[in-house]
């Protein structure tokens, strides 16, 4: 106790599948406000690796017709993992830094590479899987998989020489218990505030460190000052730490005194024991004597006595003096003064990492797992009382994300209702609501960017103005001029009325959204028909007659970004 010990941790794998590698690099136990990696596990596969022993057009053939799908990282034993970071053909790269770790990612046809960098010691210590899935020349899906479990190494409990007068033998084991019981106070203090504090600052710092080649110049010299305030903050942290150390490193050593002294006067009484305490009787019988015993019931109460005394002064030494406890005190008003710094002196760094308002050019490291952007929640003057997404990086960033779907899992075959109030998830496929477009649309000037993906190509519409009506006008589309890659499938569905399969206001006689399985603004009925049902053919599912026909497209996505007008 008293110091922080690094352990030496024994790795070993469990599973080994060609081409695919699992490394664990250790590094330095961490003291709270480090920003060093305690640990990096780096997940690797090429195809070099398990062709090595064919002839180049062997390879070139079995290329063709295979690939890596995804791979992926999991922490923890079979049946409670939990997933760490992914890539995927869907989502090939990967970048970003949440919950104390620094993801780093890359998928291509026949090679990929998952990076993490870990910030929390417990996570360091954890057991990790990697898998593999891919598919061979004949387009056999192939799962493969690594695992990595570590251990540390047992050692014998420290021995003690000397021997216990069974008397006092369990009385000296009570207060054992109870004087491990102060090193347990202490040990828990410590510890709380370590957690506590590497949780509130060492993710912000990674996040600041890790964006800050990303913003300009201006913005680059505000972060570092921020920056700076931080680590002013993290050396007063470190006093308040090395200050309870020197708290436990006292308790210690009363501890070992306390044990001295009671050793010291066990040895006593067995010396007593042994010498001068018989009378001479018969030759082969030895009486102790009343005076010998009475020495010795004694010399047992004085050291119960001197027991009780030690006890009491480890007692007053841990809690009453006046140094410790103002160290212990300040331990304990750790998390309130955190707050506060938090939300007055570094105010700057709160709005860049909580945003209130998407709007362009921001700057913000508020991306977590597993969002695909920042989530802004909004204060009472934006108007609009629900999380939302903000994509910073599209054409200047500030688009309001008011559609996405690229899983599947989510049913947009829903009634009037659902769709004015919105529904599904920010981390998965939603529709933001009707209701809320009204709202954003109603006092600025909005323009409207719709993403598509199909066969694997990525392709764009962009209209110059977006607003919908309100619920008593049926959410009528209200679209401007088109430029894009994508095809302009959105203008014939202009100034008409949006129409789900409880409520038909399309001019068709038959009602388009039941006809389509979808919610759309249709007319006699459509030419884009992105709520449709997800993987339908034959015009029911989520199409772009410019671009996918008939068919579906793979992913859309739907934001808005406030005009500059000036």
């Amino acid at each position: 106790m008293g110091k922080i010990l690094v352990s030496f941790l024994a790795l070993c794998l469990i599973s080994c599948s060609s081409g695919l590698a699992l490394r664990f690099e250790m590094g330095d136990m961490l003291l709270p406000g480090d920003r060093s990696a305690c640990g990096v596990v780096t997940c690797t596969h090429s195809y070099s690796a398990q062709t090595s022993g064919q002839n180049q057009d062997d390879v070139t053939a079995n290329s063709s017709s295979s690939g890596i799908s995804s791979l992926k990282v999991y922490t923890g034993a079979v049946g409670g993992r939990r997933l760490l970071a992914a890539v995927t053909l869907q989502q090939p790269s990967i970048t970003r830094v949440a919950d104390g770790v620094k993801i780093e990612g890359h998928l291509e046809k026949h090679a990929a590479q998952l990076r993490l960098e870990f910030f929390k010691n417990k996570d360091c210590s954890a057991a990790f899987t990697c898998e593999l899935l891919s598919r061979d020349a004949l387009g056999t899906e192939i799962l493969s998989s690594n695992e990595l479990q570590q251990r540390v190494p047992s050692s014998p409990p420290p021995k003690r020489d000397g021997v216990i007068s069974p008397a006092i033998s369990t009385q000296l084991m009570m207060i054992s218990q109870q004087l491990s019981l102060f090193e347990n106070r202490i040990e828990d203090r410590i510890r709380s505030v370590e957690e506590k504090i590497e949780s509130k600052v060492a993710d912000k710092l990674c996040q600041l460190e890790a964006r800050l080649s990303t913003l300009n110049n201006a913005t680059r010299l505000a972060a570092r000052d921020e920056i700076g305030i931080f680590q002013n903050f993290l050396s007063e942290q470190k006093q308040h730490f090395e200050r309870a150390l020197a708290v436990s490193e006292r308790v210690e050593r009363s501890l070992n005194e306390s044990i001295e002294v009671v050793y010291r006067h066990l040895n006593q009484i067995q010396n007593l024991g042994s010498a001068n305490c018989t009378s001479v009787g018969a030759s082969d019988v030895s009486i102790p004597t009343k005076t010998c015993t009475d020495k010795k019931n004694n010399s047992e109460l004085a050291l119960g006595r001197k027991l009780l005394e030690e006890f009491r002064r480890l007692e007053l030494a841990t809690y009453n003096s006046s140094t410790d406890t103002l160290a212990l005190s300040s331990l304990r008003d750790e998390i309130s003064q955190t707050n506060a710094l938090i939300t007055s002196d570094i105010k700057p760094i709160s709005d860049l990492l909580m945003p209130k308002q998407c709007t362009r050019g921001l700057v913000s490291f508020a991306v977590q797992t597993p969002f695909p952007y920042p989530v802004i929640r909004p204060n009472r003057d934006s108007g609009l009382d629900v999380p939302y997404l903000c994509d910073q990086l599209t054409d200047g960033g500030g688009w309001i994300v008011i559609q996405r779907r690229s899983t599947g899992q989510e049913e947009f075959y829903r009634d009037w209702a659902t769709y004015k109030k919105g529904f599904g998830s920010l981390a998965g496929d939603f529709w933001i609501g009707n209701e809320n477009l009204y709202i954003l649309t109603n006092n600025k000037t909005f323009e409207l960017r719709v993403e598509l993906k199909y066969k694997g190509e990525s392709s764009y519409a962009h209209y110059d103005k977006f607003s919908v009506a309100s619920e008593q006008n049926n959410y009528a589309l209200d679209v401007g001029h088109y430029d894009g890659t994508a095809g302009d499938s959105l203008i014939q569905h202009n100034t008409h009325s949006f129409s789900t399969f409880d409520k038909d206001n399309d001019k068709s006689k038959s009602n388009c959204a039941r006809g389509y399985t979808g919610a759309w603004w249709y007319h006699d009925c459509h030419t884009s028909n992105l709520n449709g049902k997800w993987g339908a053919t034959g015009y029911a599912g989520p199409r772009w007659d410019s671009l996918t026909k008939s068919e579906p497209a793979t992913f859309t996505e739907m934001k808005i970004r406030a005009m500059d007008i000036s």
